[in-house]
């Protein structure tokens, strides 16, 4: 994913200066050997969090989803501890990932180093950060409703919204 997303910000750069924006500069990314390769250290680093929240969840939370003993059938088991947990963890992993992308194809970043410097930059922006996953969040909700389909629009703009809000931070 952090492939795809770095060759989505070069083309939304291109296309902030003005200039045409056609496939191949999306597909830069892939050309570029250390830029890929450390984007898909990325991608790695971002699966191992993931893993390492789940199994957190997991262990600290326990189900989300239960068997009821009477009909048989699964119910929710929310609660409002799980649901604070759920968004701790979301704003955590979001605020190591959103930017390391873009740092490690516009400043050349290691991996590592990236995923800190993003957390970094979301913590001392945190509350316009939350506003922004909020946000997201709740496009993210209508863009599924159509059969998924809004997410061809979503995509592109939440990747021009995190070019915007890179810039601005960085």
């Amino acid at each position: 994913v952090p492939v795809l997303i770095g060759g989505m910000l070069l083309a939304v750069k291109q296309a902030h200066t003005s200039k045409a924006v056609e496939v191949a500069d999306a597909l830069k990314v892939l050309k570029d050997v250390p830029i890929r390769n450390q984007l898909m250290l990325v991608g790695a680093i971002m699966l191992g969090a993931s893993f390492a929240a789940t199994l957190l969840g997991k262990l600290l939370v326990g189900d989300l989803i239960m068997m009821d003993d009477i009909t048989g059938l699964p119910s929710l088991n929310l609660n409002v501890s799980m649901l604070v947990f759920l968004l701790m963890i979301s704003l955590g992993t979001g605020m190591l990932f959103t930017y390391a992308p873009a740092l490690v194809v516009f400043k050349g970043m290691a991996a590592m180093d990236a995923v800190k410097a993003s957390f970094h930059g979301a913590w001392t922006n945190a509350l316009p950060f939350v506003v922004f996953a909020l946000i997201y969040a709740g496009l993210t909700l209508l863009a599924a409703i159509p059969l998924m389909l809004g997410f061809v629009v979503l995509i592109p703009v939440m990747v021009g919204a995190v070019y915007m809000s890179y810039k601005d931070i960085f």
